[in-house]
């Protein structure tokens, strides 16, 4: 039946979309005016929420969300991915280290999905969410897949949803050209972080306040590579962990 094949496509578009537990993140339950108290930011907030759902709405050119973590960009991103799929459009999302990842990886001949089909898969997406840039690892390689890739998506004029954790003047040049070219792009700093909870840090956890992943160096110069290797990979499990918690994460050492 007619049912039956409209509930098959959504299925096979959620599985596409890579979302996973991100499918919560949704416009209906993120405030159009976000959670500051202050009518400035609300207004800031609400401009960048209505942009999303207009590029949701038609994808065309580049979006582009900076702005610290905790600022609320990787729910409007993924509000957007679900929002095309909720209408039956394709949207793929991932993040710029689980990319890079997922490319290692088919390098693997036991690899379900091989390499060069995996690349051009993201290459070639209707609507590529990337989040996370500016927390992968900066290596050559690195560089020269995320370079192809941009690259690629940037001359084509794909619809692309970019979530930068850094500011963007210190990402990579051919990056940083990419993402601010006026044509194509559309740039909106999420510069306020969205308190989820009423909760104030008491004077005891004073040093505590100011320990963020925004200023977190794991590129640290006095460690072996192996252990600034396994700084990075702890990262980015915590950045995962405090976006979408789910049973304990434990550090050791």
């Amino acid at each position: 039946t007619q049912q039956e094949l409209d509930k098959g496509r959504q299925t096979h578009l959620l599985r596409y979309s890579n979302l996973g537990s991100l499918t919560r993140f949704t416009f209906d339950n993120l405030l159009p005016k976000g959670r500051s108290g202050n009518p400035i930011n609300q207004e800031q907030f609400n401009r960048i929420y209505e942009a999303a759902k207009a590029f949701a709405a038609e994808p065309e050119g580049w979006l582009v969300l900076a702005g610290p973590s905790g600022s609320g960009k990787t729910h409007l991103a993924a509000a957007i991915a679900n929002e095309r799929v909720s209408q039956g459009q394709p949207a793929f999302f991932i993040s710029t280290p689980d990319l890079l990842d997922r490319l290692r990886s088919t390098f693997n001949t036991n690899n379900e999905i091989p390499y060069d089909e995996f690349f051009d898969q993201v290459r070639n997406a209707p609507l590529l969410v990337l989040d996370d840039l500016g927390a992968q690892t900066s290596t050559p390689w690195a560089k020269e897949k995320l370079d192809q890739l941009l690259n690629h998506r940037f001359n084509s004029e794909l619809p692309t949803v970019i979530v930068a954790i850094i500011p963007i003047e210190q990402l990579e040049d051919r990056i940083r050209t990419r993402l601010t070219d006026p044509d194509l792009c559309h740039i909106y700093a999420v510069e306020e972080k969205q308190a989820l909870l009423g909760y104030s840090w008491g004077p005891e956890f004073e040093l505590q306040k100011g320990m963020t992943f925004d200023n977190f160096d794991w590129r640290r110069v006095n460690l072996l590579p192996e252990q600034r290797q396994n700084l990075e990979q702890a990262f980015r499990l915590a950045l995962d962990f405090a976006k979408s918690p789910d049973g304990w994460l434990v550090f050791m050492g």
